[in-house]
């Protein structure tokens, strides 16, 4: 294990404050947060450093990149560049990626949603804010007969959504003033010019089989 300078450790306990603040399952003395560690490590883990040095606020975030069968892409307005942009959403707890890219794509579009592959698996850090980021780019098509959401949606998204086919978007960016964000571009560009589309596989749970390769 590890040695915490006396910095790191003022830094942990700010962190562990923040975290006790903000969650009423956090320990609440030295002898309790002892016991929280050894709970809280994973079989295989137990070198790490101590719960209260790697506190820290994460979001997870899903970007879905999808087409139709005529291969055109599903844009929406975003409410706050008021651009066209993909699907995005944030990963509600205990969703993983995938249910989350599945539910937000129901949430916003009203139908299924099937997730074929990954783009990007992104990360920023913010230290003065002891934050990080995780972000998902998947590549997803619509299937042929898409189950609808039972549930009513709000019809100013689906108002916002539109399909364009590549063309148009590599049109309309070049052109300049474009009211489509970069990254729609960039992946759309990186897509129709056969860029590799990583399988699911790339991102798995701790402790998933590793597939055979298909090697001798």
């Amino acid at each position: 294990m590890g040695v915490c300078s006396s910095k790191q450790k003022e830094t942990s306990s700010k962190s562990l404050n923040k975290y006790k603040a903000s969650n009423t399952n956090a320990p609440k003395d030295s002898k309790t947060l002892n016991e929280f560690n050894n709970i809280a490590k994973p079989e295989g883990l137990e070198n790490l450093e101590p719960l209260d040095s790697q506190l820290f606020h994460l979001q997870v975030m899903v970007t879905v990149a999808c087409q139709n069968s005529e291969g055109k892409w599903l844009l929406t307005k975003d409410s706050e560049t008021n651009k066209l942009n993909f699907i995005v959403g944030q990963a509600n707890p205990p969703e993983d990626f995938f249910a989350a890219a599945i539910n937000r794509f129901k949430e916003q579009v009203g139908h299924d949603v099937l997730i074929i592959g990954m783009l990007k698996m992104g990360y920023s850090i913010h230290s003065e804010h002891n934050f990080q980021r995780m972000k998902a780019i998947l590549y997803a098509k619509i299937p042929e007969n898409p189950r609808t959401q039972p549930k009513k949606i709000d019809k100013s998204l689906l108002k916002k959504m539109v399909y364009v086919s590549g063309k148009e978007i590599m049109k309309e960016y070049e052109g300049g003033g474009s009211d489509i964000e970069k990254e729609v571009y960039d992946w759309v560009n990186y897509v129709e010019k056969n860029g590799v589309i990583y399988p699911l596989t790339v991102l798995t749970k701790e402790g998933a089989k590793v597939s055979k390769g298909k090697g001798k």
